[in-house]
C-alpha cells in the first residue's frame, strides 16, 4: 500500500494518507469493473434484507410490553474483589 501511496511510515506508525481512495485503487489495480460489480451486488442484497425486514416485522408493542417496571433485567459489574483475582472469572478451563 506504501508504493501506491495510501500509506506512510511517519514517526515510526503507519498514517493513511490524505487523498487515499479505494476508487483510485482499484484504478491502479485494475480492478475497477470488480469493485462496482461487488458495490452493486451489495446494493441488492441490502434492498433484498430491508425488504425481508419490512415483510417480517413485529406489530407495534405497546408499552407495558417493552419495559416491565417489575423486572429487573440488567447486568451487575464484577465487584473490586473479583476484579482483584486477576480475571480468574474469565479463564476457561
Amino acid at each position: 500500500m506504501s508504493s501506491f501511496n495510501m500509506i506512510e511510515r511517519r514517526y515510526g506508525q503507519w498514517r493513511i494518507t490524505a487523498g487515499t481512495s479505494l476508487t483510485a485503487l482499484a484504478r491502479r489495480l485494475g480492478a475497477l469493473d470488480d469493485a462496482a460489480e461487488q458495490i452493486s451486488r451489495h446494493r441488492k442484497q441490502r434492498a433484498a434484507w430491508h425488504a425481508w425486514l419490512d415483510r417480517n416485522l413485529v406489530p407495534e408493542l405497546s408499552e407495558y410490553e417493552v419495559a416491565d417496571p417489575d423486572l429487573d433485567l440488567y447486568w451487575i459489574p464484577p465487584s473490586e474483589s473479583e476484579l482483584d483475582w486477576g480475571g480468574t472469572l474469565w479463564r476457561v478451563a
